[in-house]
């Protein structure tokens, strides 16, 4: 009816605006491929231990890890997912750019990273059948990108299929919003699953990411008390002073 119409039109939460052509900045949600780059380049080890004071300042200007106090020592991989800790991450964007014994330079760090964000498909869009808007992977700031600032923007859906890719260990699909067509005659057929990209690790890598994920979730307020086991990451980006942070959740579950 008109007015059911009128009422979606004017409803603040804004039900017929595709959110599929909204990007955001990720935030934290991008901490996995950071790990993913810094293990797979050598710069860490699973079980490498940094210490966050809750300041990185091996460059300037220096970044604040969000607990301002510090997280200690930050013992393995895993914990600097679960803990979420900015320390952690940026140490691995600044050994990433200052391998071999060169000087940090954010060009290096900066293009080590967007590397791995290309290979698990974060530079293409989803799939899905209507409008969605186009990636941008960073491409200014290589220390607060490690932690998914930057100039990094994605919609919901891209980060979607990144999760997917963690959850499988390495597949990641295009996605859509159709389950099956039926032609002319009436012959319903399911739509068969495309392979956007395959990201090939080892063993020992996906297990990190996998378990700093899983005891993210465990630990967290609202995923640890659910009845199955559940493994995610939550992320803020600031914009400006003036609008309101982004928050995101990428997760997965049997």
């Amino acid at each position: 009816s008109n007015e059911q119409w009128t009422a979606l039109n004017e409803d603040d939460s804004k039900p017929m605006y595709n959110r599929f052509r909204q990007k955001w900045c990720p935030g934290s949600t991008f901490k996995p491929i950071t790990i993913v780059a810094g293990l797979q380049e050598g710069v860490i080890a699973p079980d490498s231990s940094v210490l966050c004071d809750g300041v990185f300042d091996k460059v300037t200007p220096s970044l604040k890890c969000w607990k301002h106090t510090g997280h200690g020592i930050v013992g393995d991989a895993s914990t600097a997912i679960q803990f979420s800790c900015n320390d952690y991450l940026c140490e691995i964007a600044y050994r990433m750019g200052a391998k071999d014994g060169e000087e940090y330079t954010d060009s290096a760090s900066l293009k080590c990273l967007r590397e791995y964000t290309k290979l698990f498909g974060l530079d293409k869009k989803s799939g899905i059948e209507i409008a969605e808007s186009k990636p941008h992977i960073t491409d200014a700031y290589g220390i607060p990108s490690a932690i998914g600032q930057g100039t990094h923007n994605y919609t919901t859906v891209q980060l979607a299929r990144y999760a997917g890719a963690i959850a499988s260990k390495g597949d990641a699909f295009y996605l859509s919003l159709v389950k099956g067509m039926s032609d002319a005659d009436g012959v319903y057929k399911k739509q068969k699953s495309r392979l956007a990209c395959r990201v090939e690790l080892t063993d020992s890598v996906w297990d990190a990411v996998q378990m700093g994920m899983l005891q993210f979730a465990q630990n967290n307020a609202v995923l640890k008390d659910m009845k199955i086991p559940v493994a995610g990451k939550t992320g803020t980006a600031q914009e400006a002073k003036n609008r309101p942070d982004h928050a995101l959740f990428i997760g997965y579950a049997p």
